[in-house]
């Protein structure tokens, strides 16, 4: 069975939300937690809740005009991740991985 992942911030409203939670991802994280949360919530309903470490943060201003909010990943000067505990125990036959992404520069 194919599954997917996917990290994504907010895209213009709840249809495309929508849209990806109708294909069962194996984790979906938009990445619009609160400023002052460690965790970034997987809405997959799978519990693949992620942990922000180093230079990331919650809270940036989304990368569409009210689209909610974003993560910021400091690069330069220091490291920063979202780290997901123990996602390589995926279920077996999750061979292929999808990860969609958009980006401010």
């Amino acid at each position: 069975m194919l599954r997917r992942v996917m990290m994504a911030s907010s895209h213009g409203g709840i249809s495309l939300r929508n849209a990806i939670l109708s294909r069962s991802p194996a984790g979906y994280w938009r990445l619009d937690d609160p400023p002052a949360s460690n965790v970034a919530a997987d809405e997959s309903g799978n519990g693949w809740n992620g942990t922000r470490q180093g230079g990331a943060s919650f809270g940036s201003p989304g990368i569409f005009s009210g689209s909610g909010g974003s993560a910021q990943f400091m690069g330069a000067s220091s490291w920063s991740r979202i780290s997901i505990p123990n996602f390589n125990s995926q279920p077996e036959g999750s061979q292929r991985l999808t990860i969609m992404s958009s980006f401010r520069t």
